[in-house]
Order: C-alpha cells, then structure tokens, then sequence
C-alpha cells in the first residue's frame, strides 16, 4: 500500500517538507527504528485507543469514543497517566463549551477489526498515521517525541513511512501534548 491519499493531501495542503521512506515490511515501530537504522525515539508509535464513560457520551450518542495517542517506539502506553492527562484535558473543555464533563472510566486498545473496517476501510488494514484529524479523532502526543529533530511517522502501509519534523507534525495536526510514556521493561 502506498502513503493514503488523505494523508498526503493533508501534508501537500500544509506545505509540510517531508521525505517518503521505503523500507522492508515492518509491523512494529520498534522493528521500523531497526529496519532503518535510526533511534526508536524518532519512531512514531500509533495507538488508536477506545475510551468508554460507562454511560452514553455526547459524542454521536456512543458509550465510548475513539482517539489517537503516540509514543515513542522505545516506549510503553502507561494508561494511567494517558487517563488523567485525558480527564483533565475534557474537563477544561467541557467547562469552556458549557457541556457536561464525562470522564473517561476505561481505556482499550481499539480491536484490529475495527481499526480495518472505520479507519482503513478495507480488510488489510495499515499502519495508522498521527494525524488523527484525518479520522475526525482527537490526537494525542508524547512530549517526549517532540524533542526529537525529524520523526518518522506511518503513511498507511508497512512498506513505506514519512519523515517530517516534530515542529511540523505539531502544527498541522495541533495534538494534545502531555507525558503518557514509560520505559520498557
């Protein structure tokens, strides 16, 4: 597959520099920063995550809504920190916009099939870009990956990658930054 068309549209529309990259087919990021020779900290890990209320939100009428968090490759998820970074940051919202607050109880890594069949649209799926604009998601962002020059982040495929600056990532997607990472184990 090649980078999704949306994906460079949105980066053409922006006038983002960026560099495709071929590679060997990888389905980790960790493997990706192997692959290319490059530090796992300018490897951009994409988790689609699903956050359940408990309760029907306001969002579509749907107990739970689906956002994007990425990390470093060299990195773990912690979900804890992820949960309250989220909390506090749809509080503040919530307060700004007049609405209820609804508190985000339970966080899961979306299912592969759904990923396939909302995302991609297909039933091979890809590797999911930062960009969670282009899937009407919230983004999220590790701080951490943002000290980083250039990162590579997913185009869609497992075959070819995009790299950008952090800068630039930041200001077309304008994610919400916080510190949501640990080391692995």
């Amino acid at each position: 597959m090649a980078i999704i068309k949306n994906l460079e549209k949105l980066l053409k529309d922006a006038k983002a520099k960026y560099e495709v990259v071929k590679h060997k087919t990888v389905y980790t990021a960790l493997d990706k920063a192997k692959t290319l020779k490059i530090s796992p900290k300018e490897v951009v890990k994409t988790l689609v995550l699903k956050l359940g209320s408990g309760h029907p939100t306001r969002q579509a009428g749907k107990a739970s809504q689906y956002v994007l968090a990425s990390i470093p490759a060299d990195k773990n998820f912690d979900k804890e920190k992820f949960k309250k970074l989220f909390n506090d940051w749809a509080k503040k919202a919530a307060k700004a916009e007049g609405r209820i607050f609804q508190v985000a109880k339970q966080i899961d890594f979306a299912e592969e099939k759904w990923i396939k069949k909302n995302i991609f649209k297909t039933k091979a799926g890809g590797a999911v870009p930062p960009f969670g604009s282009m899937f009407k998601f919230l983004a999220f962002i590790d701080k951490s990956l943002l000290k980083a020059k250039k990162l590579v982040i997913n185009a869609g495929g497992f075959e070819e990658s995009i790299k950008l600056a952090g800068s630039q990532l930041e200001k077309i997607e304008k994610p919400v930054k916080g510190s949501f990472s640990k080391k692995k184990l």
